[in-house]
């Protein structure tokens, strides 16, 4: 019986020529020829080169260049190196080298060699602009052998030269070196014909191949006349087989290709239906592949048969791995993940996490339970963290048991979890945790116990919770700003408490905090009274006298108050609400804007009114936060952890300012925003005119900072007053020196 041949596992596509060469290069591509490669599910190209130098080579690099079925070029030329290759000397027979081609739409590639290694140790280099010169005179003459010389002399002339080309027809070169146009040189008179150009090596060929053909053409005749009778003949007789056999090869085909699908052969029918003149139930072949091999669960071996489309869809074979591994019969996740149909990855995540658990790894399901977004996914992850929350308690692990109450969807229901363990994790130097812990039980009195002892920077993350300890005197202190300006004005306080603007000069003594707005200045005492300076055309400075205070804002026309009784009192124009604070109750810290004012409660949340025209008062639905400021048209927060956020008409421009962090105090000006961290460094956001980062990079040691309108200002550690921007006023008066 006769066996069956095995099908061939290469589909032949294409074979590329490539057009010119570099005479100077002693070797040259001959062709490069690239097919589809079953077997690797690749297209492989195949390179075949000549030697026609005097030493054997051993090594090459080829530049390769890929165009798609429209002679588009795709993605980068890619330069290829062969070290295991061996070209002898005036090699006549073609060597080759097999890459696989890297992108899977290639439809046409050039390839020109750019660098050869020889036996002898000696290697070359090759510019690829170089082939696109014709090669010079002298490497002509060199290339060309006496008898090929005179016969093209013989038919061009005894003084023919050649020459190489310049650019496209009909320019060309003269040996006198001027560009012609046209029969003849204008320069030298020349002519055309007798300044023969070559502008490859094939025209050369094609010259020397017309002329060897004139002069034997009469030997030939009577030959070539009976090779045409000759094939007239076969002609016809193929005529006729083929339209006999176009009858019958296409039914048979598809025959065979269908058996072969049944038969599960896919290999097989890909490569019967690829190798005749075109393809035959390609796309089913393909369809029938990735159903079944989806069907047994190898889905790697579905996607190498997807890949054979000109535009894989690989959805609906990740769909298929995420059924398959919800029904248990699939184990790689990372497969049934990739599936776009988010109810799906739902069920995954919660299958994932299901083993997990089963399988005693509660951090591992918890880990996973975290990505799901449902409902019911939220209320599994959940599930999932409450009983490791109960694991970590009963380990001691009071840390990470806190950790976990931040990844809860719905927190309620697990404070009597954490009942008394306060005092453990304060023992420990674990305040975040244990100031976590009380914010969920309700048991604020660990801030009461922990506040003669806290730090600065405890205190300042924890500010809205530490106030209600805070005298009076303590909250003026900590709330102290010895830097305000506005777009006319810049106030300061100096070491010795003495309070002076860029106007007026010395204003008082023994001094806390400054505000300043349009035209007026507002300067808060130890004692707790304000002192009011300048215009007071609203009622502005209606505040001078007031006591009980612990703390002052102002900007534009208008005033604010914080008194000691978290209550707060406003002065001066209320043209767009900005005055209408009477309500505000538990304010701990306040800030003011051109028309709009701001407070910040006890419970961390932001209460704001007045103008709204560009959203800077829509701050209402922020917590955590621990300071707050107000520009022109913006409203700036500092959460507890650092970060800083604008709304306003600094929102798009300050979007980075969410991932600052270690902010203390920060100011707000027309189109940028200053922040000053614990360890005294500035940053800044905003118009790169009003202060960018670039210009405050330089300072150090900073105590204090302000904005005026289009003016950054700080106050560094020896005093100093350092501004920048535009529109500064001028601050060369006596007593605006170091301010100590």
């Amino acid at each position: 019986m006769k066996k069956r041949q095995p099908a061939s596992d290469r589909v032949f596509l294409s074979r590329c020529k490539n057009r010119p060469y570099l005479a100077s290069c002693p070797a040259d591509v001959v062709h490069a020829e690239f097919y589809l490669s079953l077997k690797h599910q690749k297209k492989i190209m195949k390179l075949c080169v000549r030697n026609r130098g005097d030493r054997a080579v051993t090594g090459l690099s080829a530049l390769v260049r890929y165009f798609d079925r429209e002679e588009n070029p795709i993605g980068e030329d890619s330069v290829l190196r062969f070290t295991d290759v061996y070209f002898a000397a005036h090699q006549t027979s073609l060597g080759s080298k097999t890459v696989i081609l890297p992108y899977q739409d290639i439809a046409g590639l050039d390839a020109r060699i750019v660098s050869l290694s020889y036996a002898d140790g000696t290697s070359e280099e090759f510019s690829a602009d170089a082939y696109e010169l014709t090669p010079p005179q002298k490497m002509l003459e060199d290339v060309l052998t006496a008898r090929e010389t005179a016969m093209l002399r013989r038919h061009f002339g005894e003084k023919c030269v050649f020459v190489p080309a310049v650019g496209e027809e009909p320019e060309w070169q003269c040996v006198c070196g001027a560009v012609a146009e046209g029969d003849a040189c204008s320069a030298c008179s020349m002519s055309r014909r007798r300044a023969w150009y070559l502008s490859d090596a094939g025209r050369r060929r094609s010259y020397l191949r017309f002329l060897k053909i004139r002069r034997a053409a009469v030997r030939i005749l009577p030959y070539a006349v009976g090779a045409a009778l000759v094939g007239v003949g076969i002609w016809l007789l193929w005529g006729q087989y083929r339209r006999e056999v176009d009858e019958v090869l296409p039914a048979e085909r598809l025959r065979v290709t269908e058996a072969y699908i049944e038969e599960h052969r896919y290999n097989e029918a890909l490569a019967y239906s690829s190798l005749k003149n075109d393809s035959v139930l390609y796309d089913t072949i393909i369809d029938e592949a990735v159903a079944y091999y989806c069907a047994a669960g190898d889905f790697e071996e579905a996607i190498r048969y997807e890949n054979c489309r000109a535009v894989p869809v690989y959805e609906p074979i990740y769909r298929a791995a995420a059924e398959a591994y919800i029904a248990g019969t699939f184990d790689d996740a990372s497969r049934a993940l990739q599936s776009e149909d988010e109810a799906l990855k739902e069920l995954v995540l919660r299958r994932m996490a299901e083993k997990e658990h089963g399988a005693g790894r509660l951090k591992e399901a918890c880990a996973v339970a975290l990505h799901m977004q449902s409902e019911e996914g939220a209320a599994y992850s959940d599930e999932l963290f409450r009983e490791l929350i109960r694991w970590y308690l009963q380990q001691s692990e009071y840390e990470e048991a806190v950790a976990c109450i931040r990844r809860l969807h719905d927190p309620s229901g697990v404070e009597e979890l954490f009942y008394g363990i306060e005092s453990e994790l304060l023992a420990r130097g674990k305040y975040d945790e244990a100031f976590t812990v009380a914010e969920l039980t309700g048991d604020l009195s660990v801030f009461e116990t922990v506040y003669p002892n806290a730090g600065t920077m405890i205190v300042r993350r924890y500010y809205d919770k530490f106030s209600r300890f805070m005298s009076a005197e303590e909250k003026r202190t900590f709330l102290a700003c010895r830097l305000a300006a506005s777009e006319s004005l810049v106030a300061a306080i100096g070491s010795d408490g003495t309070a002076r603007d860029s106007v007026r000069g010395t204003l008082a003594e023994d001094a806390v905090s400054v505000a300043c707005g349009t035209s007026h200045v507002l300067v808060l005492l130890s004692d707790g009274t304000v002192r009011a300076f300048g215009a007071n055309g609203a009622g502005q400075c209606g505040a001078n006298g007031l006591t009980s205070a612990v703390a002052v804002a102002a900007a534009g026309d208008h005033s604010l108050v914080l008194l000691s009784n978290g209550t707060v009192r406003a002065f001066g124009s209320n043209s767009a609400g900005q005055c209408a604070v009477t309500g505000w109750r538990n304010v701990i810290a306040v800030a003011a804007g051109k028309e709009h004012s701001v407070a910040l409660c006890a419970d961390g949340t932001v209460l704001a009114c007045g103008s709204n025209g560009s959203g800077q008062c829509s701050v209402s639905q922020y917590k955590n936060v621990v300071s707050v400021a107000a520009g022109e048209y913006a409203t700036a927060l500092v959460f507890r952890d650092g970060s800083v956020l604008a709304e306003g008409n600094l929102t798009v421009e300050t979007l980075e300012t969410r991932e600052w962090d270690d902010v203390v105090r920060v100011s707000v000006g027309n189109a940028h925003l200053i922040a000053l961290t614990s360890g005294g460094r500035v940053l800044s956001a905003g118009l790169s005119v009003c202060g960018s980062e670039i210009k405050t990079s330089g300072w150090s040691r900073i105590r204090a900072v302000a904005c005026g309108g289009r003016v950054s200002y700080a106050l560094d550690a020896t005093g100093q007053l350092l501004f920048c921007g535009e529109d500064a006023p001028e601050l060369s008066s006596e007593g605006w020196g170091p301010l100590g």
